[in-house]
């Protein structure tokens, strides 16, 4: 990775930001004293999981810090963590044809951790990938026992992939929220309101109608006048 220096900044800051340290950042940069200037382009090195220590089956697979890789036919995916740089490898969930993803006489699959309280700390017992030959996937559990232990009783880590233990179920209550008063009008509340609407309505026809009526005998009433008025004046 290339990465230009920019003002104010250090082998040490930038070192810090990626979790290098300035020793190594002069060695890849063939830098005598340790001194950058502004606009200098620098090789980061960037820190990577591997899995030669993991004793993996017919299979090594390194992963740059912050990243996975899929592995056994697309079945796996692994991750590398940016703290501890140690792979961490679950079930990819993207492809359904994948079998032997559980441990065997255990009910955890790959990638699966529990913890258990013990007086002297805790028990830990993951199922852990170990490669794969074709189209079989190796597994197995790994059991440590710790002193420095967190909670204070048993937990669970699962991946995605992996099957609710029957002993950690719970049986739960969902209450549904109780219906606004103001949610759904009731038939009454309708009907009401439909006869007062049609009420009025009939009310304002009828009043049109003594309105109209009322003109026309003024009108009629004023013509008759007109006329005799008329044959007066002759």
């Amino acid at each position: 990775m290339s990465y230009v220096v920019q003002r104010g900044e250090s082998l040490g800051s930038i070192g810090a930001r990626y979790h290098t340290t300035v020793t190594d950042l002069a060695a890849v940069n063939g830098l005598g004293q340790p001194v950058i200037n502004p606009g200098d382009i620098l090789a980061i090195p960037i820190p990577a999981c591997s899995s030669a220590n993991l004793r993996w089956y017919n299979e090594s697979l390194i992963v740059a810090n912050g990243s996975y890789a899929l592995t056994a036919n697309n079945c796996i995916r692994c991750s590398c963590t940016p703290t501890h740089l140690n792979l961490q490898c679950f079930p990819s969930g993207i492809m359904v044809a994948c079998n032997r993803l559980q441990c065997k006489a255990s009910h955890l699959f790959i990638g699966d951790v529990v913890v258990t309280k013990t007086p002297a700390g805790c028990n830990i017992t993951t199922c852990v990938y170990r490669g794969h030959g074709g189209r079989k996937i190796f597994r197995s559990l790994v059991n440590s026992s710790h002193v420095n232990c967190s909670g204070n009783e048993s937990y669970w880590e699962t991946s995605p992939m992996a099957s609710p233990s029957p002993e950690t179920m719970f049986p739960s209550i969902s209450l549904s929220p109780s219906p606004s008063p103001f949610s759904a009008p009731s038939p009454f509340s309708v009907f009401g309101a439909g006869t007062a609407s049609d009420s009025r309505s009939n009310q304002t026809s009828n009043s049109s109608s003594g309105v109209f009526l009322s003109l026309s005998i003024s009108c009629f009433s004023l013509l008759i006048l007109q006329l005799v008025t008329l044959f007066i004046l002759k």
